[in-house]
């Protein structure tokens, strides 16, 4: 993957976690005026069962919060790792990876697997000469 897809990447996941926090927070805050709402109102039940239907939602979003922002971290690493590998193949080194990534080179292709939430990061380059 090229330089400029993985920052295209990067930012589409910035900009669908902004929308899930935006989403979030707008979900959250009803919910929350409604809960204070009723309970100033004689139904004090109703806020109770509606606090209660908006914590899996919220802890929905902090789950998923943190593993784009575990996926993110692990491209640019990735990336990072990979421009290393090719560096050091081009001089005719060994590419020696770090902990948490592992650097493979067969034929032509240089490969750089990451460890991330959810699944594997795995970038790709052509060998330099």
């Amino acid at each position: 993957m090229r330089r400029g897809q993985a920052g295209a990447e990067a930012a589409l996941v910035a900009l669908l976690l902004v929308a899930l926090l935006a989403a979030a927070a707008h979900a959250g805050a009803g919910a929350w005026q409604r809960a204070a709402a009723s309970l100033e109102a004689p139904r004090r039940g109703q806020a109770l069962v509606e606090l209660l239907a908006l914590c899996p939602v919220v802890a929905a979003c902090a789950c998923a919060f943190a593993i784009a922002c575990g996926r993110v971290a692990a491209v640019a690493r990735a990336e990072r790792e990979l421009a290393r590998a090719v560096h050091a193949d081009a001089a005719g080194l060994v590419p020696a990876p770090t902990p948490g990534a592992r650097v493979s080179v067969r034929g032509r292709i240089v490969e750089v697997r990451v460890r991330a939430p959810v699944a594997d990061v795995v970038r790709r380059a052509e060998r330099v000469g």
